[in-house]
């Protein structure tokens, strides 16, 4: 699907320039730790309708599962967003004090968690004949 929009196969982070996932979640590229890993800053509203931030370290083997935003008024969006997420920013918390957990595999490590939501539940309005 990113090939197809990217144009090509290849894919490379460059610091400054926006990313999507393909759970269209959007990051921005901070940094290279060193050759093989770009740090990038995933931002966005999670469902409690709260801002979140995290910085996630990514081997650039795998940039090509990240579409960088080319379009002008995408990006201007994104960095207004971004802009506001590091000005707005929560206290630092670790991933043990909001329930994640690191899960390890052959693909790399990645951050899981489980979050219980009470829902309330109403009767419903529909009329029926």
């Amino acid at each position: 699907m990113f090939d197809a929009a990217r144009g090509s196969s290849e894919a490379r982070f460059v610091i400054g320039r926006f990313y999507i996932d393909s759970g269209h979640r959007t990051y921005h590229c901070e940094n290279f730790p060193d050759s093989d890993t770009a740090c990038l800053t995933l931002f966005m509203r999670a469902p409690s309708r709260t801002l979140f931030m995290a910085e996630t370290v990514v081997k650039n083997l795998y940039s090509s599962f990240y579409l960088e935003v080319t379009l002008a008024h995408e990006i201007r969006t994104l960095q207004e967003r971004f802009d506001f997420h590091v000005r707005n920013k929560g206290r630092e918390v670790t991933h043990e004090e909001i329930g994640l957990k690191m899960a390890s595999g052959p693909e790399g490590t990645y951050a899981t968690a489980v979050d219980t939501v009470e829902i309330e539940s109403r009767p419903s309005k529909r009329r029926r004949d």
